[in-house]
């Protein structure tokens, strides 16, 4: 049940055009039959079929009873006010300069509870969050507020990359031009360390027709030699 998102691709043998569409697909995302999360699939040659997922995912509601339990009652846990809190804890200075990074631990914690929320089991609405995203990063002058911004939006956007649709889109029209604003606006040298692993995040090891928006964006990043902001536009090259 698990994998019903999961598909098999057969390669028809001496199909001449088969590469040549399988890689044209790639410049149009919205029109994608399917997503290749992985690329090793015809780098050489084909095999007889390779492993891709649908494009347009199905849900994935399968619990049983016990667990739908378990999940509504996780859900009347977490309110506005408990993800407010555990927003404001991701901002603190760490006590250890060594833990002063992208924390992959919150975000899978992040990425468990957004996906609740995405499936209408919380009391948090996505809305409400979508707030509260905003307020931590505040005015951006602060690198803890970099951090935190950093695993709250690397959750939102590569938890919800390969859900259905409309669910993905919902988070991702306000994630993804969140995430390109500060990688424009406010990049330095000092919280680089938090948006590269956070970028690696979203879009490793996945068909890069998930993340078209956040790509395509940075395609156009060009070098202004004629800048005064070389730590802003040498954070840039570096992100690239």
């Amino acid at each position: 049940i698990g994998d019903r998102n999961r598909i098999d691709v057969p390669v028809e043998k001496g199909d001449a055009e088969f590469t040549r569409n399988f890689l044209e697909a790639f410049n149009k995302p919205e029109a994608a039959e399917y997503m290749v999360d992985s690329d090793h699939p015809g780098w050489l040659v084909w095999g007889s079929k390779f492993t891709a997922f649908r494009a347009r995912p199905l849900p994935f509601d399968s619990y049983d009873e016990l667990e739908r339990n378990v999940r509504r009652q996780i859900g009347n846990i977490l309110t506005k006010e408990w993800m407010s809190q555990c927003f404001e804890y991701l901002k603190q200075e760490p006590r250890d300069q060594s833990t002063d990074r992208f924390r992959m631990s919150n975000v899978y914690l992040l990425m468990h509870v957004f996906d609740l929320t995405y499936y209408g089991s919380t009391t948090v609405t996505l809305d409400e969050i979508k707030e509260l995203a905003e307020g931590v990063f505040g005015d951006g002058s602060d690198k803890h507020q970099h951090r935190a911004t950093a695993e709250i939006l690397g959750a939102l956007l590569a938890g919800s990359s390969d859900d259905p649709v409309e669910m993905r889109n919902k988070v991702w029209e306000f994630a993804a031009p969140m995430l390109l604003k500060i990688l424009n606006d406010g990049l330095t040298p000092e919280n680089l360390q938090y948006w590269l692993p956070c970028i690696h995040l979203i879009l490793d090891s996945r068909d890069p027709r998930r993340s078209s928006e956040i790509l395509d964006s940075l395609k156009t990043f060009r070098l202004d030699i004629t800048s005064n902001a070389a730590f802003k536009d040498s954070s840039k090259v570096q992100l690239l």
